[in-house]
């Protein structure tokens, strides 16, 4: 799973191959209903998130820079990076089953199938179904999707797909971005 850290009902992720749209290092978080993405620096680049819940992401970045920006660094090259452990960790309060709903600016997966040959059929929660070729990802992180077995593993992970138990996943966002319109 992509998860840098949870605290305080949150969680964040950082996902591989996820430095177009931003153009900045920046993490996803999720908090109850809300989704949003904040920059490194502590930015509100996209979605919502309550006063209270940004100010303690943004104090939790300021606190955690160098960590953070070595795993964006670790992520951008496709490679695993670690956990951050917090202080402020109060246990996994947080539940998947309570996310609702989707702040961001692109829809979420909500089914995969795998139609063989690395061609994906994804479901979106704004009712689209997309194909989407996994043969173009790149980077260590994703050589391991060439032995079929562990692609056929494909599921969906924190609204994307996924496969090792979400160890490996694809950025939402490209994810969506990179499918062409399935036509059937």
């Amino acid at each position: 799973m992509p998860e840098l850290c949870r605290f305080a009902g949150m969680i964040i992720y950082m996902y591989f191959e996820d430095f177009g749209k931003h153009n900045k290092p920046h993490v996803h978080i999720k908090y109850a209903e809300y989704n949003a993405v904040m920059s490194l620096e502590g930015e509100l680049l996209e979605g919502e998130l309550p006063r209270k819940q940004r100010r303690m992401v943004s104090g939790w970045l300021a606190f955690h820079e160098d960590e953070a920006y070595v795993a964006w660094n670790k992520a951008v090259r496709h490679e695993h990076f670690d956990k951050i452990e917090t202080t402020y960790n109060n246990g996994d309060c947080f539940k998947e089953d309570t996310i609702y709903g989707n702040s961001l600016s692109y829809p979420f997966a909500c089914g995969v199938k795998n139609l063989g040959d690395m061609q994906l059929m994804v479901s979106f929660d704004n009712g689209e179904k997309k194909i989407y070729d996994a043969s173009n990802l790149n980077g260590p992180v994703y050589q391991i999707l060439k032995d079929k077995k562990v692609f056929d593993t494909v599921s969906l992970v924190n609204n994307t797909v996924g496969w090792c138990d979400g160890e490996v996943d694809i950025a939402p966002e490209n994810l969506y971005f990179d499918s062409i319109i399935y036509e059937g």
